[in-house]
């Protein structure tokens, strides 16, 4: 879908082959995480390490959940990068990317 809207896209399947992805020295103008991965990392922690490799790095955060936190996931601050809720339409993500970039 995002590729449909014009973005080059790089995948990975979990949080630790993401941060492998961000260390290949490719630099990157968004990451769009769920929350809730699986193996080893979740989506908060991946952001702030992902902004950590590369400072500047707009993130955009996306959750099938109705609460914006799983069960499981604590915060010890609070949330600071915008949330995109699934399901969702085309027409949303476009206006999410375009507003975290913005950010």
């Amino acid at each position: 879908m995002i590729e449909s809207l014009g973005y080059d896209v790089a995948q990975a399947h979990n949080g630790p082959a993401a941060l492998a992805v961000l260390r290949s020295g490719k630099r990157f103008d968004l990451l769009l995480t769920d929350i809730d991965l699986p193996e080893g990392i979740n989506g908060l922690q991946l952001a702030k390490a992902a902004q950590a490799l590369q400072p500047g790095l707009n993130v955009l955060l996306c959750t099938g959940y109705e609460t914006a936190i799983p069960e499981g996931i604590s915060l010890t601050e609070p949330l600071r990068w915008p949330i995109l809720y699934k399901p969702f339409r085309r027409s949303d993500l476009a206006a999410s990317i375009q507003a975290a970039m913005a950010a």
